[in-house]
């Protein structure tokens, strides 16, 4: 048979019984959307909460102790000694915040900042302006507004925006002497911070930048900071969070390490393994359900229709061509219901799924939040084929019962 022929044919079929069909739509369209929705929880849970937890460099950071009286080691020696394990991707000094004030800021009111640095990964996403590159040096990323207090000691609030692209004076005190020390920077970006944490607002230099303030508060330069010493700190990045235990117990072993950890640092797995499971687990019952009610539907189309089937038998109609027209019209029902599924799955997710995972699920460590692809789309639409192939199939098998002879007698 024609491939039009069979469409054709399908098409009859389905609208003489346009109100059952209309039904049928309705169930496999209910099993389509929660196979859609359960999915991309299901993909969320699996890949974006671990790329989501990962992008936090945090959460990925231990600090390290490093005592080098026995082996006088420079730190460059040892950096490279930690970057061959291959579960750590970098490591480089740590220094803890310095107390700075800033000059355009009128410091006259004794007004303390907090100056941090660390890898690129460490440093909030800018909204304005740029992030720090390889090479910057003399810059400086901003919260978008910082704490102040005026001459009557009362709190006031300072918008940076203004101050993009324009050159500040950081200061900060000598170690040796206790003079105040002055370093220039660019602001290049700022980063959004909420208003209820406006109080722990943090500014951000480059590790270069950061390393020279570091080194002239103690008189040094920043060369001197790599070269032997009795005792380091280094922050070391591990590639995955899920290897940081394991990464911990490794360097644990080899005795040359003191371990120092935040306590934001470590990841309960259990939860995020939990979330993992039972969004798999609604998965699989999902798409047993679709599957399921694909085949009753089906199912019970041609059992209406029994007559039907033995009259195409009696007139020559063979196994191939019964089943083209019955997958025919399965594939028409599913990809009917397919759409408009499509449809009410993405208006289902924007306007309550979402909202909801926001406020009651979401946040800064999971961060679920449900995104159809294109390549969703196809996943959805080739497995809702395959159960449309299958069903068909099992259909056609029990039509081989059918035969006019019983037909015949019937009459």
């Amino acid at each position: 048979m024609l491939l039009k022929n069979v469409i054709q044919l399908s098409i009859v079929n389905l609208t003489r019984n346009k109100f059952k069909n209309i039904l049928y739509i309705g169930l496999i369209g209910f099993c389509i959307v929660f196979l859609f929705i359960s999915y991309t929880l299901a993909v969320t849970s699996y890949i974006s909460i671990d790329n989501n937890i990962n992008n936090i460099a945090d959460y990925r950071t231990l600090q390290l102790q490093i005592n080098n009286e026995n082996t006088n080691l420079d730190l460059t020696q040892w950096i490279n000694k930690l970057t061959e394990h291959p579960d750590i991707s970098m490591a480089y000094p740590y220094f803890s915040t310095i107390e700075i004030s800033i000059e355009e800021f009128n410091t006259s009111y004794n007004q303390k900042l907090v100056l941090d640095s660390g890898s690129a990964l460490h440093i909030p996403k800018t909204t304005k302006g740029r992030g720090f590159n390889e090479k910057d040096e003399n810059v400086l990323i901003l919260p978008s507004a910082i704490l102040m207090k005026d001459e009557e000691n009362q709190l006031i609030t300072i918008e940076t925006a203004p101050y993009l692209g324009k050159t500040l004076t950081i200061m900060y005190p000598s170690n040796i002497n206790g003079e105040f020390l002055s370093y220039k920077c660019s602001v290049i970006g700022i980063y959004e911070l909420e208003e209820d944490k406006l109080d722990k607002s943090e500014i951000y230099a480059t590790l270069t930048d950061y390393y020279h303030i570091v080194a002239s508060q103690s008189g040094i330069t920043s060369q001197q900071i790599y070269e032997p010493a009795k005792d380091y700190s280094l922050a070391v990045i591990v590639n995955d969070y899920r290897d940081f235990k394991s990464t911990i117990m490794d360097l644990y072993n080899t005795r040359e390490y003191v371990v120092v950890l935040e306590e934001k640092n470590m990841i309960d797995t259990g939860i995020i393994n939990t979330i993992k499971i039972i969004s798999m687990i609604m998965f699989c019952i999902i798409i047993s359900l679709t599957f399921l009610t694909i085949s009753i539907v089906i199912d019970h189309s041609i059992s209406e229709r029994i007559n039907e089937i033995a009259l195409l038998k009696a007139i020559g109609y063979n196994y191939k061509h019964l089943f083209s027209i019955i997958f025919s019209e399965c594939f028409i029902l599913s990809t009917i219901s397919y759409i408009k599924a499509i449809i009410i799955s993405e208006i289902f997710i924007t306007l309550i799924i979402n909202p909801i995972l926001k406020t009651k699920v979401s946040n800064e460590l999971i961060n679920i939040y449900l995104k159809s692809n294109i390549n969703t789309y196809l996943i959805i639409f080739i497995i809702i084929g395959l159960f449309s192939l299958f069903s068909s199939i099992r259909v056609l098998i029990k039509t081989n019962k059918i035969s006019p002879q019983k037909l015949i007698r019937a009459c």
